[in-house]
């Protein structure tokens, strides 16, 4: 591990095992204490391989985030560490198992020299969102 970036956050933006287990049965409806187990584990190793990397890691699950919808408790938590002082967050979630510490130290690395940075998802979606706080609009966010 390199020197830390003190300008750059990662963060974790998921709910907690307990909540992920109640919304998704993956192993059916009485059993939902694997499913937590499961969740446990997802999240712990989404933690270790953050933390591997050169910027600071922080986990925002439901009990810390602010808003009603999803774009807004998304937004917010952004702006939460742009206002700690961060100019540059990537945001991931607990949900990738083929995130690598690699890719995301990759992403950290583009991160420093590019407004903004992308892992697109094969389901239309993206698994990585990264971006610097002069790009960064709040309203235009949230909606």
């Amino acid at each position: 591990m390199g020197q830390t970036l003190k300008d750059t956050a990662i963060l974790i933006f998921s709910l907690s095992a307990q909540l992920e287990a109640e919304r998704k049965s993956l192993f059916g409806k009485r059993n939902k204490k694997s499913s937590k187990g499961f969740f446990d584990i997802l999240i712990n190793r989404t933690h270790e391989i953050a933390t591997s990397t050169k910027a600071d890691v922080f986990v925002i699950d439901e009990s810390l985030q602010k808003g009603t919808s999803f774009g807004e408790r998304y937004a917010n938590a952004f702006q939460e560490l742009f206002d700690q002082g961060y100019t540059k967050v990537l945001s991931i979630g607990n949900d990738t198992p083929d995130l690598t510490a690699s890719v995301l130290e990759q992403a950290v690395d583009r991160i420093q020299n590019n407004d903004l940075v992308i892992g697109p998802s094969t389901d239309g979606g993206v698994y990585l969102l990264g971006m610097h706080r002069e790009f960064f609009n709040l309203n235009e966010f949230k909606a």
